[in-house]
């Protein structure tokens, strides 16, 4: 415990997993230095992405074993405030404001509390590194170095998702002796990148064929919806097919990496759970694409069997079956190697929470009050002048006191800015500079 109470977090859940924090939440729940809220907040629904509710959130946090509230106040008829948890951190599920209602975004929980968040992917996109929310993040905890591009934000502490198996015993008991297959196309049906089209038929056929064999077909949350949106109606027909095969199993819900983890043999395109199962030491085999590269996604594939048809599919499996695994070795040499080890023998949870301990110790929050009009604030940062029509003249102030004149939500920068002057300058600063009230 720091002081006279223990350190806030709050976890706003929008999905139905847990498996990103779920050690984090047990180890919090056991300490003496941590308070730990969980909030189920809804999801919000795009085309190919499904609307969850708060209350479905709140159901399946609930029969996961974890105890948390409901962020929809039916009394009120409103959300609750998210200043009134008095978070020292706030943890979201995803970094993507578009799923979260504007009420728990970004640009509203900078101002309660640190915002941060585990990346649930091993790869860092575009989409996320340029987005407003990675702009507002205080820390984003990763995977590896391997991971992401480089960040002063992200800290690496291993793989959460992976966590309950690699340091808590978590495993599935296998319900026969069956060789099992998963296999997981991605989700977005691009020919590109996605081989889903191309081998659905030929795994059903090849199912029926061999009941020696237990294919594990592992579907994305967005999949359903997605082959919705583009009008592809041979889904639903293989699905109906393999559901109705008694060797083949479809998996789509939140433990989904139990049975990824148990599986013998891994198939499919590029995707974070190929890399979470090379930690296995145990066999992958890529359906060469067009996914997303980085030195991580090399190094697996490099350490994996390539198939450029199913044919070839085929012929590494069978020859998986009766042992014959020439690349073995190597492969188990580095299963280890793709994802940051904590110290001190410590699992990704206690590396996290350390990190938070010795943050709040070393630099507590300060909760910043929004700008308004006629406030009177001391800056730290970049200003421009650019906004007046002049030559761009990018000024650095620091403890610069100036008064807010103006305040805009877009224009100049998509971030916000305000206009500040004193009487020497007028400009422009932007909010991701640091604007302290006096």
């Amino acid at each position: 415990m720091f002081g006279k109470r223990r350190i806030r977090i709050v976890w706003l859940v929008n999905d139905r997993y847990v498996n990103n924090f779920i050690t984090v939440y047990r180890e919090s729940k056991k300490s003496f230095d941590f308070d730990i809220k969980v909030v189920a907040v809804p999801r919000l629904g795009y085309e190919f992405s499904p609307f969850i509710s708060s209350e479905e959130i709140f159901e399946y946090l609930s029969r996961e074993g974890i105890d948390c509230v409901n962020c929809y106040d039916k009394d009120k008829g409103d959300f609750i405030d998210i200043e009134s948890f008095n978070a020292d951190y706030i943890f979201t599920t995803t970094p993507y404001d578009i799923y979260l209602p504007e009420e728990y975004r970004s640009d509203k929980i900078i101002y309660c509390a640190k915002l941060c968040n585990i990346l649930y992917g091993a790869i860092m996109t575009p989409l996320i590194e340029e987005s407003d929310y990675m702009k507002n993040a205080y820390m984003i905890f990763t995977s590896g170095k391997k991971s992401v591009h480089e960040n002063n934000k992200c800290i690496d502490i291993g793989c959460m998702k992976i966590d309950e198996y690699l340091h808590y015993g978590r495993k599935k008991l296998r319900k026969n002796n069956k060789f099992q297959v998963a296999w997981k196309p991605r989700w977005t049906l691009n020919e590109n990148e996605s081989n889903l089209v191309a081998y659905i038929d030929n795994f059903y056929k090849w199912s029926i064929q061999h009941s020696d064999v237990e294919l594990l077909f592992i579907s994305h949350p967005m999949l359903k919806e997605n082959a919705k949106h583009i009008g592809w109606k041979e889904y639903y027909k293989y699905m109906d097919l393999y559901e109705k095969t008694d060797n083949i199993s479809i998996v789509e819900d939140g433990n989904f990496m139990d049975d990824v983890m148990a599986a013998d043999v891994f198939i499919g395109d590029m995707c974070t759970t190929m890399i979470e199962f090379a930690t296995t030491g145990k066999p992958i085999i890529y359906t060469e694409g067009h996914g997303f590269e980085n030195e991580l996604t090399k190094e697996v594939i490099n350490n994996s069997y390539v198939a450029r048809n199913f044919q070839e599919i085929i012929s590494i499996l069978s020859d998986l079956k009766f042992g014959k695994d020439p690349i073995k070795k190597k492969r188990e040499d580095a299963a280890k190697s793709y994802f940051t080890v904590p110290p001190k023998k410590m699992s990704s949870a206690k590396y996290l929470l350390s990190i938070l301990k010795k943050d709040f110790k070393e630099h507590p929050f300060i909760k910043m009050k929004r700008i308004r009009i006629g406030d009177e604030v001391i800056v730290n940062g970049y200003g421009s002048c650019s906004a007046w029509g002049e030559k761009d003249n990018t000024l650095k102030m620091e403890s610069v006191h100036m008064k807010v004149l103006d305040i805009r939500e877009d224009g100049i920068n998509k971030y916000g800015c305000a206009i500040i002057g004193n009487s020497d300058i007028t400009c422009w600063v932007g909010k991701e500079d640091v604007i302290y009230h006096k």
